[in-house]
C-alpha cells in the first residue's frame, strides 16, 4: 500500500485522467466539467485543488477494498495490462477495457446496486471479440464490483455459452464480429463500449 501522501497524488491523477477521458462530444459533459467552469483551468495544481476531498476519500476506500478483497489475484498475478486496446478498437472509435490479469479480462463497475445490466456482459463480449489476433490470450472474463469488493468471473468458453446459443468458436466469432463492425459507422458502435 502507498503512504497517504502518495495515495492522494495517485488518486488525484486518477480523477484527472477520468475527466480527460470524458465524452467531450457530449454537451452535458462539457458544460459540467470542473475543468471548464467557470473558466478553463490550465494549471495542473489548480486542477488538483478542484477535486473534492469526498471524491478522493471515496476513491481511497475503493482502492483499499480492492487491495483487501483481491489480495489473492494481486499476489498471483504474472502479467497485468491496464487499459488494453485491441486490434479492433480502431474499428469502433478506440474502445479500451479496464484490466487484464493473466488472461482474465476484468471490467470494473462502481455502481451502488449491481445486477441486471446486460450491457455490461455484452461489453465484455465485445472486448473479447475486438482482440482479433488473440494478442492478449484472453481465457476468462469478469466484472469487479468496486463498491462491494466482489469479482465475478467465468472462463471464456462458459461465458460465450451464456451469451450465444451457437457453439463456441472464438476465432469464428471474432471474424464475424469484425465483418459486422466494419459495416457500422463508428458513431453507432461507440455506445456499445461506454
Amino acid at each position: 500500500m502507498l503512504d497517504r501522501r502518495d495515495d492522494l497524488v495517485l488518486s488525484r491523477c486518477c480523477v484527472f485522467a477520468r475527466i480527460l477521458r470524458s465524452d467531450w462530444q457530449n454537451p452535458d459533459v462539457v458544460l459540467s466539467s470542473p475543468l471548464l467552469n467557470p473558466t478553463p483551468v490550465t494549471d495542473v495544481n489548480r486542477v488538483f485543488r478542484i477535486i473534492s476531498r469526498d471524491v478522493l476519500a471515496d476513491l481511497r476506500l475503493l482502492s483499499e477494498l480492492f487491495y483487501t478483497t483481491q489480495r489473492k489475484l494481486i499476489a498471483s498475478a504474472g502479467t497485468i495490462v491496464l487499459n488494453p486496446t485491441f486490434g479492433g478498437s480502431v474499428d469502433i472509435g478506440g474502445a479500451d477495457a479496464d484490466l487484464i490479469v493473466d488472461g482474465l479480462l476484468i471490467d470494473i463497475k462502481s455502481i451502488a446496486k449491481p445486477g441486471g445490466r446486460f450491457k455490461d456482459i455484452y461489453q465484455l463480449a465485445g472486448y473479447c471479440l475486438l482482440d482479433y489476433r488473440d494478442e492478449y490470450k484472453i481465457t476468462g472474463v469478469g466484472i469487479y464490483f468496486a463498491r462491494q469488493g466482489v469479482l465475478v468471473s467465468r472462463p471464456l468458453d462458459q461465458f460465450f455459452t451464456l451469451v450465444s446459443p451457437e457453439r463456441f468458436d472464438l476465432t469464428s466469432f471474432r471474424k464475424q464480429f469484425r465483418k459486422l463492425m466494419l459495416r457500422i459507422p463508428c458513431t453507432d458502435s461507440d455506445a456499445i463500449f461506454d
